[in-house]
């Protein structure tokens, strides 16, 4: 071949595709193992008790039994439950399957939410090991395949705390918009499935009042989300208005620890701060089992640690402050969307050192498998 030729085919050859930084291939690896994750635990909630189970649980036939009149309330219960589940029977008939598989893509929905507020707080692959901590906590595993309006809140308050958390953390711009109405509608959706989301409202509320996001008051954000709220829930609360308010009948009713005996009223708090201390036992064994720990305390003046203190911490306390006050009798499920950041502050705070202990790793990988499948 000619020095000619050997030049014209240089200048034919295809300029070679520059290659990824390790960071990218990181990012992009952490990536693949989260959607392998999900995949890996919506076949498998959805399928282990599709075989296990010989009847559907009692919530699940109740909401299928409301479901079919789609009425904006029901006597118990806001719709949204009733609403999905008629949803999912109508699209893929009435089989465990749908059933199932209804409360699992409503996790899947959250653990989403979940992971793009872990990736804008941490490397990749911490933010993928603060969702996998997630998994230890029971309400997103155990029992979940009881689809009732506790998990059918799941999405919507991680779709509201992913949207408030990219508020918070902003600086105050139009192209924040549509933000602000997935925030309305997500607060709505919430609220359409049980009305505990008020103290997620009450939550998001504070972090607004905190100086770094005044500014956001001066927009019209606050405002258009506060319609898209009232908006999204007028029908239900025309509902309530024609039918006496009877949801909230119910769940006074239900609350009320007795007037008679003070000592229920009193001891009630504990017990539910007790099951909820049972329901993340697993994700604090995830935890520690990635040890060693590098902690270090949330700081105030960093805004994704104010936002996990408030959105995070905020919720359970007020509920527990609520049954001390009032004398409530609180459920242990009324705990089951409250714990969707748990992984994020774990994470954050303990900083797991897996880089420089693969033994850490290895037990915090064993500990997800008996998760998984145990």
């Amino acid at each position: 071949m000619t020095a000619a030729a050997v030049h014209q085919t240089e200048e034919a050859a295809p300029e070679s595709a520059p290659l990824a930084s390790p960071r990218e291939a990181g990012k992009a690896r952490a990536g693949l193992f989260f959607w392998l994750f999900l995949l890996a635990h919506t076949v498998l909630w959805t399928a282990i008790p599709a075989l296990r189970n010989h009847n559907l649980p009692l919530d699940v036939i109740e909401h299928l039994a409301w479901g079919r009149e789609w009425e904006f309330g029901y006597y118990k219960h806001p719709p949204m439950a009733s609403w999905l589940l008629e949803t999912a029977v109508t699209l893929l008939g009435r089989s465990e399957i749908a059933v199932y598989g209804l409360s699992q893509l409503c996790i899947a929905v959250a653990f989403i939410a979940v992971w793009r507020m872990a990736r804008s707080m941490l490397a990749p692959w911490p933010a993928l090991a603060a969702v996998l901590a997630g998994e230890g906590v029971i309400y997103h595993t155990f029992t979940s395949p009881e689809f009732n309006v506790n998990v059918a809140g799941l999405p919507f308050w991680a779709l509201a705390l992913a949207a408030a958390h990219r508020l918070f953390v902003s600086a105050p711009t139009s192209a924040r918009t549509v933000t602000w109405v997935v925030l309305g509608l997500a607060m709505a959706g919430a609220a359409l499935a049980k009305y505990t989301a008020a103290l997620l409202g009450i939550c998001i509320l504070l972090l607004l009042l905190l100086p770094p996001a005044w500014p956001w008051w001066r927009t019209r954000g606050p405002y258009l989300a506060t319609g898209v709220f009232i908006l999204a829930m007028l029908p239900h609360g025309i509902w309530l208005w024609l039918h006496d308010f009877p949801t909230f009948t119910y769940a006074l009713a239900r609350a009320d620890a007795g007037p008679d005996d003070p000592g229920p009223a009193l001891l009630a708090p504990f017990g539910f701060l007790g099951a909820q201390a049972v329901a993340v036992a697993p994700a604090l064994i995830l935890a520690l089992l990635a040890l060693p720990w590098r902690p270090r305390l949330p700081s105030l003046v960093d805004r994704d640690d104010l936002f996990l203190i408030v959105a995070g911490l905020g919720p359970l306390i007020l509920l527990t402050l609520m049954a001390f006050a009032f004398g409530l009798e609180i459920r242990a499920m009324w705990g089951t969307t409250l714990f969707l950041l748990l992984g994020i502050m774990l994470v954050r705070w303990l900083r797991p050192d897996f880089r420089s202990s693969p033994a850490a790793v290895r037990r915090a990988a064993a500990g997800l498998v008996a998760v998984l499948f145990l």
